[in-house]
């Protein structure tokens, strides 16, 4: 019921996030009464998707076609009536902004005038079917599948678990994690990321390594994704996945050339070359980003200088090498631990796939989703924590003290630990119950997306010892999706964290079965 409820509610939400105010009359100000179809996360899809069923493969990336394609699929008869409209309105329109968000000018002096949106030619592929409708139907279609998918997804969550989460619960899960409900919102397909990511998971898991492969090797809709995921068989060792995802990504590239033809995947690596030299620079994209390449660009940047790819430059080598060290460790940890990174559920699993998620070059708020399988990988067996881990805190009594206790806590290079018969008495008054840190993590970061944007909460430092360092001042943070980015530094912890119960698993073990020998409980 709870799970019912939740899905209802955020669907209804998403339906009408985008609606336009209403006259006196109750009428909708737009004459089609909603522009999410409008705006540029799923109308670059769509519009790539529409190219394909036109037959206008081969122009994927040509502005002239492409404005052709917009301008009859977003008419002003559907926006707000002319005579409606104020002064700043006037000069909006639909096309004309579709048109400016993509990449590209059409200015340009060359002929095609190459630009459009940032996806592959597969990704035209697929959204082909979805292309064949107009763009406010498809639009509503793309947020029902969503919702289907979460369904799916939370299904994958419960076989993963071996039904220890319950169907339903994976579900909730899943609508109510980080980046679900924008990427609804938005028409955006990173549902469709995580379901193949949880599914592909599960068919490793039931060591059908082959077509867990080929589910992952269709996020070569988005080579970002691919390339980023790729990681997590590569350094655990599983060959044949590395294959499958090769072999699928390889195919889906070769049967687009008979509908786009060869060329246009040369100007789509042209689009991505005009988009890497904006996304050091662009504000929007900047602070909407989730990725660690832009965290060092919200501070170190000034995007009303001048001189602003100068000192982009700096930010842009603090954040690779930011991605590089989660990489490196990622790899190194794997390459230490060679068995234990194979391992399907618990922190091992979570530390490589997080490292891999964290690699990735550039992704936005809605992305967080994707981190859901990973979560989901450390929380598999929920009765550990419902069980509650006491800790006894206390102050040795004076005359412990005097008894040689003390003495085994000095420092130097040969102590030794205590007796056995000096333990301490415990008391109800020394048990404490310890909190877990990885619940407490993964709650931050439902938080960040859930409550803090919300709360709008910004706070600006300035001092003068900072006027002397290259920082644009004053130095903000803030809680909102366009400022700090809480969720990447949450899973970031999550992935330190992951990282240090798998490095010290062993020596835990080893210390419960040194104090059984001794005859002490291993929790005291």
């Amino acid at each position: 019921l709870l799970a019912a409820t939740t899905a209802g509610m955020t669907f209804f939400f998403a339906w009408t996030m985008f609606d336009t105010p209403k006259k006196a009359d109750g009428t909708p100000r737009r004459r089609d009464g909603n522009w999410g179809h409008t705006a540029i996360d799923f109308g670059g899809q769509w519009l790539m998707g529409r190219m394909l069923a036109l037959g206008l493969g081969q122009h994927l990336y040509h502005r002239d076609y492409l404005r052709e394609v917009v301008q009859e699929a977003y008419p002003p008869e559907d926006e707000i009536p002319p005579e409606e409209r104020s002064e700043e309105e006037k000069q909006i329109h639909d096309a004309e902004n579709m048109m400016a968000w993509l990449m590209g000018r059409d200015d340009s002096t060359s002929n095609p005038r190459v630009g459009g949106a940032l996806y592959p030619p597969i990704h035209a592929l697929f959204m082909a079917p979805l292309g064949s409708l107009r763009p406010a139907p498809a639009y509503r279609v793309q947020q029902v599948l969503g919702i289907l998918l979460a369904l799916f997804a939370g299904g994958g969550i419960c076989l993963l678990s071996e039904g220890r989460i319950w169907w339903p619960v994976g579900v909730l899960a899943v609508l109510l994690y980080p980046g679900f409900a924008s990427a609804l919102n938005l028409g955006q397909n990173s549902i469709w990321m995580l379901t193949l990511l949880i599914w592909g998971w599960v068919l490793m898991a039931h060591n059908w390594p082959i077509c867990g492969g080929l589910l992952w090797g269709l996020l070569a809709f988005k080579p970002v994704w691919a390339a980023a995921f790729f990681l997590v068989p590569l350094l655990t060792r599983r060959w044949r996945v590395c294959l499958a995802m090769l072999g699928t990504g390889l195919g889906l590239a070769v049967a687009t050339l008979p509908f786009v033809g060869w060329r246009s995947w040369l100007e789509w690596l042209q689009v991505g070359h005009q988009a890497s030299l904006l996304y050091a620079t662009n504000w929007n994209w900047v602070m909407l980003s989730r990725d660690l390449v832009n965290i060092p660009r919200r501070w170190l940047i000034d995007f009303h200088a001048d001189d602003t790819l100068d000192h982009s430059l700096a930010a842009t080598v603090m954040g690779w090498g930011l991605l590089l060290a989660v990489v490196a460790g990622t790899a190194a940890l794997c390459i230490a631990r060679k068995e234990q990174s194979r391992a399907l559920t618990g922190p091992p699993a979570a530390f490589v796939i997080l490292g891999a998620w964290m690699s990735c070059y550039h992704f936005m708020y809605y992305d967080v989703l994707l981190t859901a399988l990973p979560v989901a990988l450390l929380v598999t067996e929920p009765r550990r924590y419902l069980q509650p881990v006491l800790v006894a805190v206390g102050t040795v009594p004076e005359e412990m003290r005097k008894s040689g206790l003390a003495q085994s806590y000095e420092p130097g290079l040969d102590a030794t630990g205590p007796a056995a018969s000096a333990l301490l008495p415990i008391g109800e008054q020394n048990l404490c119950v310890r909190n877990s840190m990885t619940l407490t993590l993964i709650a931050l970061l439902a938080m960040s997306d859930l409550l803090l944007p919300a709360l709008g909460i910004e706070v600006s430092i300035s001092a003068p010892a900072l006027k002397h360092l290259p920082i644009p001042l004053p130095i903000t943070y803030s809680t909102a999706y366009d400022g700090t980015p809480w969720p990447t530094f949450f899973v970031f912890a999550l992935w330190l964290w992951c990282g240090w119960l798998w490095l010290t698993h062993e020596s835990r073990i080893r210390a419960i079965q040194e104090n059984s020998e001794r005859g002490r409980s291993p929790y005291c």
